[in-house]
């Protein structure tokens, strides 16, 4: 969708040099996505890791695809990913080849790749790829976020609902079992939720959080691994939106997101 430009790894990161550094997330973002279509409408079986989560090769590749073309093009810059850990440098590219493993091995096309670039914790840029829906949403901190649907590409903003109890909300990923602050406290969240009279979504992935920046939903909360929720937060603020992330125990983030007319009351009923 863009053209690379060349990227300078610095401690002080300016506009310029976010967009730079968007540009390369969006390069690394379309191969990504090729590499997940080809394997997506071949068939991958799944592998259970340790943890219980599933793998393909294709969750392999695509991570591996992606730390190579760092190496190259930003060689100073740390990496997390879901499948082959942390390696520190100066910020941090923040990776998930595949979020939704157990949707992409089904043929449910629910799943997609996210990118995140982050300094000092804090994202500066996001992408979410969902190739198999033709959709992507990006952003970075003063640049404003896109979205692309089959290629068409708008400006992407949050909605105006100003009250719970017109709101749409989702409750996404682990939501229930990783992190408000655990199950017991997110069921309580959740009936609050509908005490105010929101109406609420129970079901999908946390990516889909970012549909919050398309003005679909009017807030969402997720939870998961960093590497689950990196991109959401800048993309949601920098479509007109809040978000607020929390690092829980064990090394899990929670993630909330709203339009600006929630906020208030959203940042009152998660902390």
């Amino acid at each position: 969708m863009t053209q690379r430009r060349e990227v300078a790894a610095t401690t002080s990161v300016r506009t310029v040099e976010v967009e730079a550094l968007l540009d390369l997330a969006l390069h690394m973002a379309n191969r990504a996505d090729e590499i997940a279509l080809a394997g997506f409408r071949d068939g991958s079986r799944a592998e259970i890791k340790p943890d219980g989560s599933p793998v393909t090769r294709v969750d392999r590749e695509i991570e591996s695809v992606i730390r190579d073309t760092i190496e190259r093009e930003h060689p100073r810059a740390g990496v997390l990913g879901e499948e082959y850990g942390e390696e520190q440098g100066v910020g941090r590219w923040v990776i998930d080849p595949i979020d939704g493993t157990r949707e992409f091995v089904k043929g449910d096309p629910r799943f997609s790749v996210l990118i995140a670039y982050e300094l000092y914790e804090e994202p500066l840029l996001g992408v979410v790829s969902s190739p198999a829906l033709g959709l992507r949403w990006w952003a970075g901190t003063g640049l404003g976020a896109r979205r692309a649907h089959r290629g068409m590409v708008s400006a992407a903003r949050v909605s105006i609902t100003k009250q719970l109890s017109r709101a749409q909300g989702m409750l996404l990923g682990g939501f229930h079992t990783e992190g408000w602050p655990d199950r017991h406290g997110s069921l309580r969240l959740e009936q609050r939720l509908l005490d105010q009279g929101a109406r609420l979504n129970r079901r999908g992935v946390s990516w889909e959080a970012v549909r919050v920046a398309g003005a679909e939903f009017d807030f969402a909360l997720t939870s998961g691994h960093r590497w689950d929720v990196a991109p959401l937060p800048v993309i949601v603020r920098e479509a007109g939106g809040w978000a607020e992330l929390v690092e829980t125990r064990g090394g899990m983030s929670r993630v909330a997101v709203s339009n600006r007319q929630l906020a208030v009351e959203m940042a009152d009923l998660v902390n």
